[in-house]
């Protein structure tokens, strides 16, 4: 479905934008992953400690 939708988009500027840019928002609305900062970090890739 995403690379379907992903082929369908006829701007160029959008295709060069990062994969996964957005906030954790926009990917889930599961409310204990919300709350839960370690959790929301390890979801967006960001090490432990940076």
């Amino acid at each position: 479905m995403v690379p379907g939708l992903i082929d369908s988009v006829g701007d160029p500027s959008v295709h060069r934008l990062p994969p996964g840019l957005g906030s954790i928002e926009q990917r889930t609305d599961n409310v204990d992953l919300l709350v839960n900062a370690e959790a929301r970090r390890y979801v967006v890739g960001i090490q432990p400690g940076a």
